[in-house]
């Protein structure tokens, strides 16, 4: 209960602030959409209250442009970046041009709509230069209009970003304005107006220059139709039957083998104990490598020269001497039996003669 008393007060602040931050998350003023909804400087909701005052017929696609409604006069897609243009609404935007619409396509700045990019031949472009007398717009630019007429009627200067623009290699192709701010292309009946990103219909720039005229002369043409389904990703498809049975399987198998490799089957064994080697037990298998490698005769001869060296230095027994007067003295000074001096002296199998020196050494007291 006290902690609950101490920390309660620092939970309900935590859930104001975090109130607080979806509420900001929330607004629209902040987004960058060019939205006939969104009310924020970069959205298109002033165009669109703007145009519905002069007796303009506005509306606001959400479906695919393959479904267009009839009796539209102008189509305008302001920088879609979500959801792309299809092959299919591209056929189908070309021939509500052909058939006498005008199409105006602010083209995102980037490579979101590439089949739209490719077809009117659309590249990369250096900017105008950024002009700041106007306050109100830091980071814009103006552009002069070089071929007035249709939808560029009384229009002398548009105020647009001094972002990168756009150029086109399209056939029947002009730019109508300076630094190639503005293209427009006669295809069939009717016309396609080209720019680089929504700049001409922005909430901050429709009031300046002679923006509010060029959409003006656009209202002219009869309804306008804003295309707002391409700012919504499309959905992720839905999960297959083979898929879904895919992932079952999996899932099965994840299972046998977390059962199979994390369960026992009984309890542990306990570890075997090693049994202790006796000394004799190494001696015998040294002796028997020893036998193996034949190398007994060669052991023997080295075991007997070290003993004779021994026995000249310790009891004086010349390395002259015969192996009986050798044999006949160290009866005299052991207690050793004849048939012990005989193995050590003349025995053939090392092992025997190894163990009848020991027993020497034993008798004699000392070791070698």
């Amino acid at each position: 209960m006290r902690l609950l008393k101490a920390w309660g007060p620092f939970a309900v602040l935590l859930a104001l602030a975090l109130a607080a931050g979806l509420a900001a998350g929330t607004d629209s003023t902040a987004s960058s959409l060019p939205s006939v909804e969104n009310k924020g400087p970069h959205g298109l909701a002033v165009l669109k209250l703007w145009l519905q005052r002069q007796g303009v017929d506005v509306r606001a696609h959400h479906a695919p442009l393959t479904e267009l409604p009839s009796g539209v006069g102008t189509i305008v897609v302001a920088a879609p970046t979500q959801r792309p243009i299809t092959e299919d609404e591209l056929t189908a935007l070309l021939r509500f041009v052909s058939g006498g619409g005008t199409l105006i396509y602010l083209a995102p700045r980037g490579d979101a709509q590439r089949a739209i990019a490719e077809e009117l031949e659309l590249t990369k472009a250096s900017g105008p230069e950024p002009a700041s007398e106007l306050s109100s717009d830091l980071g814009g630019a103006t552009v002069t209009v070089r071929t007035p007429g249709g939808l560029l009627a009384g229009v002398k200067r548009l105020r647009v970003s001094a972002d990168a623009t756009l150029s086109s290699a399209a056939a029947h192709t002009f730019p109508a304005t300076s630094d190639g701010a503005l293209w427009v292309q006669r295809r069939g009946a009717g016309e396609v107006w080209v720019a680089a990103g929504p700049d001409l219909a922005e909430n901050m720039r429709l009031e300046l220059e002679d923006n509010a005229a060029f959409w003006a002369n656009v209202g002219g043409k009869g309804p306008v139709l804003f295309d707002e389904g391409h700012f919504v990703a499309a959905e992720a498809p839905p999960l297959t039957t083979n898929l879904l049975a895919s992932m079952l399987q999996f899932g099965f198998l994840a299972l046998v083998f977390v059962a199979a490799r994390g369960a026992r089957l009984g309890p542990p064994r306990p570890s075997l104990g090693g049994a202790q080697r006796s000394a004799m037990e190494y001696v015998r298998a040294m002796a028997a490598l020893t036998r193996d490698a034949k190398v007994d005769g060669e052991l023997l001869a080295r075991l007997r020269a070290d003993l004779r060296a021994w026995l000249k230095e310790r009891l004086g027994l010349s390395l002259a001497l015969p192996v009986d007067e050798v044999i006949d003295e160290l009866a005299k000074a052991t207690t050793l039996g004849r048939d012990d001096l005989e193995t050590v002296f003349r025995s053939a199998d090392f092992l025997e003669t190894s163990r009848a020196v020991a027993r020497l050494e034993a008798a004699l007291g000392v070791r070698l």
